[in-house]
C-alpha cells in the first residue's frame, strides 16, 4: 500500500468513542459545501513573555524612554524610530508588515492585558490563561468550548506544533497536527489492520483514545492536504512560525470544519541582550509579522476569513535591567486581527511613573485577558453564555469586536 492511499484509509476509519468521524478533505467539503463553513479562531501564544512595551510602544509617556535608556523605541519620524499609530502609541519598526492591516481597521492592539494578582511563573501563567481562569483548570477554555459547542465538522480544533497545547486539552480528542513530515512504527499495512482490530473489539473507550491521538499525531496531513501555495504565491518565512502557519492554511483550505486551532511562538523570555532595533526580540518581531501577515493574506486569497488572536503569558519589567534586557512583568500587549475586527488601540493607558507602575516595577493592567476570551467566545464563536467557559466568570466587553 502507498503511504497516500495508506493515509486516506486511515483518515477514513471512524474512531469510536472519540467523538470524531474522520474522512478526507474533499468528501467533507463535497457534503458540507461553503454554506457550513465557519470561521476558524487561531490562537497564537507567545510563550517567554513578550516585551509589550516594546511592541506596543507608549513614545507619548515621557517616562518610557527614562525608564529604558539603552531599549527605549525612538519616536516616529527619527532613524530606527517607530511607526506612528495614533499620536501616543507607535509600533516597533519590525512589525511594519501589520501596518496595512492596522491601517485598513483589520488589526486591534491592547497593550495593557493581564490579571489582577498574576503570576510571574511562565509555565502557571500559560496554565491559567489557556485554562481560562485565574485558578488551576483541568482542561482549556478551547476544549472546553468544543465539548459545550454543537458541531459537525471532520477536524473541529487543532494544535499545530509538536505538543497538545493546554488550551485544546480536555475531554474533546484534539489532535496535534506536525509541521514536517510525520512516522509511523513498522509497516504501515499491518499497523492498519491493527488499528482496525483495536477499534472492532475494544469494548472500553481508553484504549481507543490513545490509539486515536496517536495515530492523529502521527499522520503527515500533507500528503493528502492542497499544496502549501494553492492559489497563490504566498511566501512564508523559514522558520518555526512560519512553517507552522502555513500547514494550519493548509488545514483550513482543506475544509475539514476547522473551528479552533493553536500555533505557538516561542523565544520571548529576553532576559539578556534584548535589543532595539536590532537583537533578539526585533528578530522575533520581524518574522512574528512577516508570519501572520503571509498567512493572513493567504488565506484570504483562498477566499475564505480567519480570526486570529495573539497572547502571552505576561509583560516584561518597565525598567530595563543591567544585562540590556526586561525581566518578568505584569501586562503585557496582544492582538486580534479579522475582517469584522473593530481595529486600533483599546484599553486604558495606566501610565508608567512610578506611583502608576504595578508593585512599582511593573505595567499596570486594564483588560482582564477573561474579557478578551468572553468577547472572541460570544461575538465570534457564538456562545450565548461565556461565564460557562469562563469558569463563572461575567465578562466586560472591550469593543474589538
Amino acid at each position: 500500500m502507498h503511504r497516500r492511499d495508506f493515509i486516506k484509509s486511515l483518515l477514513a476509519l471512524s474512531v469510536v468513542g472519540t467523538g470524531m468521524s474522520l474522512r478526507t478533505s474533499l468528501v467533507w467539503a463535497n457534503a458540507t459545501g461553503d454554506s457550513q463553513r465557519k470561521i476558524p479562531l487561531v490562537v497564537i501564544f507567545q510563550r517567554g513573555g513578550c516585551d509589550g512595551l516594546n511592541t506596543v510602544v507608549p513614545y507619548g509617556d515621557p517616562r518610557y524612554a527614562a525608564l529604558r535608556p539603552n531599549l527605549a523605541i525612538a519616536k516616529p519620524g527619527v532613524a530606527g524610530g517607530c511607526i506612528d499609530l495614533d499620536g501616543f502609541f507607535g509600533l516597533h519598526p519590525a512589525l511594519d508588515s501589520l501596518m496595512p492591516l492596522y491601517q485598513s481597521g483589520r488589526l486591534a492592539l491592547l497593550p495593557t492585558v493581564q490579571y489582577p494578582d498574576a503570576t510571574r511563573s511562565h509555565f502557571e501563567g500559560e496554565v491559567l490563561i489557556e485554562g481560562g481562569s485565574v485558578t488551576e483548570q483541568r482542561d482549556g477554555w478551547l476544549n472546553r468550548y468544543l465539548t459545550t459547542a454543537p458541531g459537525t465538522g471532520t477536524l473541529r480544533g487543532a494544535s499545530i506544533g509538536r505538543s497538545l497545547d493546554f488550551a485544546l486539552k480536555g475531554g474533546f480528542d484534539v489532535p496535534v497536527i506536525a509541521t514536517r513530515s510525520g512516522a509511523f512504527w513498522g509497516d504501515s499495512e499491518t499497523f492498519l489492520q491493527n488499528l482496525r482490530k483495536v477499534n472492532e473489539s475494544d469494548s472500553g473507550t481508553g484504549l481507543r483514545r490513545k490509539v486515536s491521538r496517536a495515530t492523529l499525531q502521527g499522520l503527515d496531513l500533507l500528503d493528502i492536504l492542497p499544496p502549501a501555495d494553492a492559489g497563490n504565491n504566498a511566501s512564508y518565512p523559514n522558520s518555526d512560525l512560519g512553517r507552522r502557519l502555513q500547514r494550519l492554511a493548509q488545514v483550513i483550505k482543506a475544509d475539514l470544519g476547522l473551528e479552533v486551532a493553536t500555533v505557538d511562538s516561542n523565544g520571548w523570555d529576553t532576559h539578556v541582550g534584548q535589543g532595539r532595533t536590532s537583537g533578539k526580540q526585533p528578530g522575533l518581531l520581524k518574522d512574528f509579522a512577516l508570519s501572520i501577515s503571509t498567512f493572513y493574506q493567504d488565506i484570504r486569497d483562498s477566499g475564505r476569513e480567519v480570526l486570529i488572536l495573539t497572547m502571552t503569558e505576561f509583560g516584561r519589567t518597565a525598567r530595563e535591567n543591567g544585562s540590556k534586557g526586561t525581566d518578568h512583568g505584569h501586562a503585557g500587549t496582544w492582538m486580534v486581527l479579522g475582517e469584522k475586527v473593530n481595529g486600533g488601540i483599546h484599553g486604558d493607558w495606566p501610565g508608567l511613573e512610578d506611583h502608576q507602575l504595578y508593585e512599582g516595577r511593573y505595567l499596570a493592567h486594564t483588560i482582564d485577558f477573561r474579557d478578551v476570551l468572553g468577547e472572541v467566545l460570544e461575538r465570534h464563536l457564538g456562545v450565548s453564555d461565556p461565564a460557562g467557559i469562563l469558569k463563572g466568570y461575567s465578562y466586560q466587553p472591550i469593543g474589538f469586536l
